[in-house]
């Protein structure tokens, strides 16, 4: 899969788990009860937000300018996303709504692998926004 591909994947993932959290905001402010990772009083404001972020994000991958921007922010929600279902599974709380894509998907091994898979695409999206930054210019007479 080239770099396009990988990013075609992000962008559609992600709207995909942002447009249901958008339309039902209190399932997913519940799923993130459940966690028990957060104060009372940040878990609306997470739920609220969230959505929004992962559709800036998704947004920017259309954009070269913001391609870069919108890669960090993808995988850095996704270390996120890794460490709370980790954290939670640690503890015993295997089973509970993962709050992804505004189902009552379980939390479990499967998704912090395709978690994994999807940090992964935009790791190598990063890369490819890097290294399209170090080509040397050329200096034209």
């Amino acid at each position: 899969m080239g770099v396009f591909g990988a990013r075609a994947v992000l962008l559609v993932v992600f709207v995909a788990a942002a447009w249901p959290k958008l339309m039902d905001p209190d399932s997913l402010a519940t799923a993130v009860y459940h966690y028990d990772l957060l104060p009372e009083r940040w878990i609306g404001l997470v739920a609220v937000v969230l959505p929004g972020v992962e559709l800036a994000a998704a947004a920017g991958l259309l954009f070269r300018r913001a391609r870069a921007a919108a890669e960090l922010l993808i995988a850095g929600l996704l270390v996120v996303f890794i460490a709370a279902a980790s954290v939670a599974l640690a503890r015993g709380m295997a089973g509970i709504d993962c709050g992804c894509f505004g189902s009552g998907r379980a939390l479990g091994v499967t998704l912090i692998l395709e978690d994994a898979a999807l940090l992964a695409l935009a790791a190598y999206g990063i890369h490819a926004s890097w290294r399209s930054t170090q080509q040397p210019r050329r200096i034209s007479a």
